[in-house]
């Protein structure tokens, strides 16, 4: 077996999906700068098409899909009822599950919250500056996490 090896850099998911990942995360942290709301119709085509390409891939990633949905919602929801996310956030989070399985959510859910408390604490300095309370639009942390995940296992 001399030459062969397990790669640890395997891609989290193929380029098209993360494309379309990164592309439905950038419009989410937009309008949840803009208008402290990331639209549900957003949510509706962000599930729809993962797990589309999910389908399209066979049924074990179908599988893997669904389940990447129900992990964000047990691990974040809990989240939401403290206070500490928004409902909008939640639903976005369980998109970044659609398409990354439950496996990949977990690792990228360290990058989520390690972007999350830097850009908290910038957030916080400024708006302290500005004498506004803050209030973190947090798609845009989802973002930051997603892309450094994926960055890293690309």
């Amino acid at each position: 077996m001399e030459g062969q090896f397990i790669s640890v850099t395997t891609p989290a998911i193929p380029l098209f999906p993360a494309a379309i990942l990164l592309g439905i995360l950038s419009i989410a942290a937009f309008t949840d700068i803009r208008a402290r709301r990331i639209p549900n119709h957003l949510i509706f085509w962000g599930l729809a098409s993962a797990l589309l390409i999910a389908l399209s891939l066979g049924w074990s990633a179908a599988l893997n899909a669904l389940v990447g949905i129900f992990a964000a919602l047990f691990v974040f929801f809990p989240v939401y009822l403290w206070g500490a996310l928004g409902a909008g956030d939640v639903k976005l989070l369980m998109v970044v599950g659609a398409f990354l399985g439950t496996q990949q959510l977990l690792f990228a859910t360290l990058f989520i919250f390690l972007a999350g408390g830097v850009l908290a604490l910038l957030y916080s300095r400024l708006m302290y500056r500005l004498d506004n309370k803050p209030n973190l639009p947090y798609a845009v942390s989802i973002l930051a996490g997603v892309t450094s995940h994926l960055v890293i296992h690309f």
